[in-house]
């Protein structure tokens, strides 16, 4: 689509650069064509202007009347001959020259017309074509159809590296997530025997987290509760 519309600005530019030429050369052939009436004119004038007295001159001294006459007479046609010559080859040759360009722009423009028909007739059928439609959405549904393909070639992981991966504390799935007290946003992973010991600003409400003042707690809550326990037992004994 795109190298036809290219071409078709080209042949714009071609049809408008000859237009240009041919109002040129006929502009120069109308001036030729004047600049050989004129000259014609003249020189017919200029002829018997010289001609008359030279004939007289001849005629009074009788000096070979017929000779003398010849002479002039030959000296007007070859020099008629010559100047006319001169203006019809340079005629001819622009009239040719303008012949060649009007029909290389008829050329022209009949591949314009055919390309901008073609270019009209393509974009009617795209619009209102049923097959070319139907192409259309055939191949838009293709491409969303088309799903990543999964990586299929995952490795085989044995006992001894899934053990590692847990002391070590690379395996995503054996780590702790560490859960804000406050607003409960993740905020990352921890190693399992680090979580007890980790202490954590959270990124979303700043609440400071300390995983050490829970750990040193947790037995006064169970001494609580084994006390709480035993004063339930002596009240059932009662």
């Amino acid at each position: 689509m795109g190298n036809i519309l290219s071409r078709k600005t080209s042949i714009r530019k071609i049809l408008f650069t000859m237009e240009e030429k041919i109002k040129n050369t006929e502009t120069y052939l109308k001036g030729l064509k004047q600049k050989k009436e004129t000259s014609r004119k003249n020189f017919y004038y200029s002829t018997i202007y010289i001609g008359i007295p030279f004939i007289a001159y001849i005629y009074i001294s009788n000096k070979n009347l017929f000779l003398n006459l010849f002479i002039f007479l030959l000296s007007f046609f070859v020099l008629r001959f010559i100047l006319f010559q001169f203006f019809d080859r340079k005629i001819n040759y622009n009239e040719k020259l303008l012949g060649t360009l009007k029909e290389t722009q008829k050329k022209r423009i009949e591949e314009l017309k055919k390309e901008s028909l073609y270019l009209e007739t393509k974009e009617l059928v795209e619009k209102y074509d049923v097959k070319e439609i139907e192409k259309r959405n055939i191949s838009q549904q293709n491409l969303q159809n088309i799903t990543p393909v999964k990586n299929i070639c995952k490795t085989k992981r044995g006992i001894v590296d899934k053990f590692a991966d847990f002391i070590i504390g690379e395996d995503p799935s054996s780590m702790y997530a560490l859960i804000c007290e406050k607003c409960f946003s993740h905020n990352g992973l921890s190693h399992p025997l680090e979580y007890n010991l980790m202490k954590f600003r959270c990124f979303n409400c700043e609440h400071l987290n300390d995983k050490t003042v829970v750990l040193k707690n947790e037995p006064r809550k169970e001494e609580e509760n084994k006390g709480k326990n035993k004063e339930k037992d002596k009240e059932n004994k009662e």
